[in-house]
């Protein structure tokens, strides 16, 4: 196995031990001969594969999700990502929006689309001989409820970073030490999540969703999201960004390009949103 797994420096004034922290992934690691990694562009997934792919090196596959519930800004970073790292990298493209049970936007809604990926790593492993199938949950996640989990115990796949008891700081810390691009990457959930609960999934809502935000952040802000209830568009922005959204000329400009896009209700969110943290 790749020795460079180990042969890292450590700066003694970081509050992480990461010589023990690599050694708790390294024992998990130790139980199998190769390893497919659901890999999303995120820093946890990203983090967990830059770990499999030092120890197992070409025995180590990033998995990646290609569906409309994804950005397509974040799927073109995740394979820029996987390209920078040399990671043996697989698109796969999942099924949920097949389900009616996803389109429905149950509570759990979660599940059924980590199922859907779930079953198409569950193929490329059969098709590669994979032995084992990982996720990136980490030991904050743990503490939440997260439908994907159930997913998760059902078809076998392990959480390495939460096994070895890697917290979000600490995942981050990590990737800043291998100068990892994603180590300040603030979390951005799929599209489906901004449709409020309950409301049916529409691709076409996803689409101008997506539009929306890219126009946002095009104006400049970092971190936005839009919410739709079914009959109107919510936009929010983060704390720091918030007096920027209320300037007249670009509340103005904002609220224009969504109705064009077809939201027939625009309302721009006095309160921040507070959804994305470096956690």
């Amino acid at each position: 196995m790749y020795l460079r797994f180990f042969v890292l420096d450590t700066n003694d004034d970081s509050p992480f031990n990461f010589i023990e922290m690599r050694k708790e992934l390294t024992t998990i690691f130790s139980r199998y001969q190769s390893i497919a990694v659901a890999y999303s562009g995120g820093v946890d997934s990203a983090v967990l594969m830059e770990s499999a792919h030092r120890y197992f090196g070409k025995k180590a596959y990033a998995v990646l999700a290609d569906s409309a519930s994804l950005p397509r800004r974040e799927y073109a970073a995740a394979i820029e990502l996987a390209s920078e790292r040399s990671w043996n990298l697989s698109v796969v493209k999942t099924e949920e929006f097949h389900d009616p049970r996803y389109l429905e936007n149950p509570a759990n809604r979660c599940y059924f689309c980590k199922s859907a990926l779930f079953d198409q790593m569950n193929y490329f492993a059969r098709d590669r001989q994979v032995e084992a199938l990982a996720y990136g949950e980490n030991a904050d996640d743990a503490k939440e409820v997260r439908f994907g989990r159930q997913a998760a115990l059902e078809f076998e796949v392990i959480a390495p970073l939460m096994e070895a008891g890697y917290h979000k700081a600490e995942v981050r810390a990590l990737a800043m030490e291998w100068g990892m691009s994603v180590a300040e990457k603030v979390a951005s959930p799929c599209l489906s999540s901004r449709i409020q609960t309950g409301v049916s999934i529409q691709a076409g809502d996803l689409l101008k969703i997506e539009a929306g935000e890219q126009f946002l952040h095009q104006l400049g802000f970092k971190i936005c999201r839009i919410r739709f209830d079914g009959l109107r568009a919510k936009v929010f922005v983060s704390a720091h960004e918030l007096s920027a959204l209320f300037v007249s000329e670009t509340q103005e400009r904002v609220i224009h390009y969504l109705r064009e896009l077809g939201f027939e209700k625009v309302e721009i969110s006095s309160e921040p949103y507070r959804g994305a943290s470096l956690r």
